[in-house]
């Protein structure tokens, strides 16, 4: 099969999109002309413009060189048995724009995710001020209503300072904490609450 400049001009563009249609004709009359050497016969008349409008309004946004892979394999048989008739190049049109549509998912979900760098995050103890607020609201020093009253980088920001903040700093009263053997059964009897 030779190449040709309007194939190759055009050959990883969305075929409804960017692509002129006298581009398409052409290319998809090679193709269409290539599959028919192929299958030992000839396109039956109006199968080229019958194709380009299947390929410019179903497919288009599938580039022009899944849809002409498609062509040459499907007129070879690696999608089933069948006639150079428009119904046959759709159904080899729909499997190759399926493989590539997965393909293109598999190959962006594989891409590891950026990753988002806090500088400011390391200078302070995040998980130290999480640690302590959980600690006040299981000792039932303070209650879920005053939890959103502590903003956890303020908090954060106190503790990487070296400071030992209280709830006072954050204009609580605290409460008279729960014996600490109670600790333990009040973290059980809310897990076991919620599961």
């Amino acid at each position: 099969m030779k190449t040709f400049v309007e194939y190759e001009r055009h050959l990883g563009e969305p075929v409804g999109y960017v692509v002129p249609p006298s581009d398409l004709n052409t290319i998809f009359e090679e193709f269409l002309r290539e599959a028919s050497a192929n299958m030992g016969g000839e396109s039956k008349h109006g199968c080229l413009e019958r194709v380009v409008d299947i390929a410019t309004t179903a497919f288009k946004d599938v580039p022009v060189y899944v849809l002409c892979a498609s062509i040459i394999q499907g007129s070879l048989g690696r999608y089933g048995p069948g006639r150079l008739v428009p119904r046959t190049v759709y159904g080899w049109f729909t499997e190759a724009s399926t493989e590539f549509r997965s393909r293109t998912k598999y190959e962006e979900q594989k891409k590891p995710q950026e990753r988002v760098e806090l500088p400011d995050l390391i200078k302070y103890p995040v998980g130290k001020a999480i640690n302590l607020k959980i600690m006040w609201l299981t000792s039932g020093a303070i209650t879920s209503d005053e939890w959103d009253k502590i903003p956890l980088w303020e908090l954060a920001e106190r503790i990487g300072k070296g400071e030992n903040p209280s709830m006072r700093d954050f204009g609580l009263n605290p409460k008279p904490a729960k014996p600490a053997e109670n600790l333990g059964m009040t973290l059980i009897s809310r897990r076991s609450r919620y599961e």
